[in-house]
């Protein structure tokens, strides 16, 4: 941990550990928006991309809302076609939502499909079967930002 905080911060040690006792979403967000901002890192892996992005999300009710979402976006960036016949659970509601942030112009283009609505629905509906509450809640605010920063 106290190289994590070396690499992430300039902040001596100590500071940012008191800090972390407490409510760390603020400090979360601090960090992703410093390292964000700074092109010299030397690492910056696809899941610590998908992490910073979705760290700067205010909407979200925790750090672990922001982490679970940052998992789904790394998953299902590549295969994000939902099938609601195969996918269930934890599964679809992120399927759904990674395709529907980055195709939502195409779910409502296509004639004879089920709708972007119909796709909205069953992720909702899927993470709420899975208890996933905080991200059914804020599936179409996730929706949007990751749509707003990925196209």
């Amino acid at each position: 941990m106290r190289e994590l905080i070396a690499e992430l911060t300039d902040q001596p040690v100590e500071t940012i550990q008191s800090l972390l006792e407490g409510d760390t979403t603020w400090v979360l967000r601090r960090m992703a928006s410093d390292r964000l901002q700074c092109d010299s890192r030397p690492r910056l892996y696809p899941f610590d991309q998908c992490l910073l992005l979705t760290a700067q999300a205010n909407f979200a009710d925790s750090p672990e809302e922001c982490t679970q979402v940052a998992h789904i976006l790394w998953r299902h960036l590549r295969d994000c076609w939902p099938q609601i016949a195969q996918h269930r659970g934890f599964e679809l509601g992120g399927r759904c939502l990674v395709s529907l942030a980055l195709f939502v112009s195409a779910f409502n283009s296509r004639h004879g499909a089920p709708s972007a609505q119909t796709y909205r629905h069953a992720g909702v509906t899927a993470f709420h079967t899975c208890d996933r509450h905080d991200l059914a809640t804020h599936f179409t605010q996730w929706e949007t930002y990751l749509g707003e920063r990925l196209t």
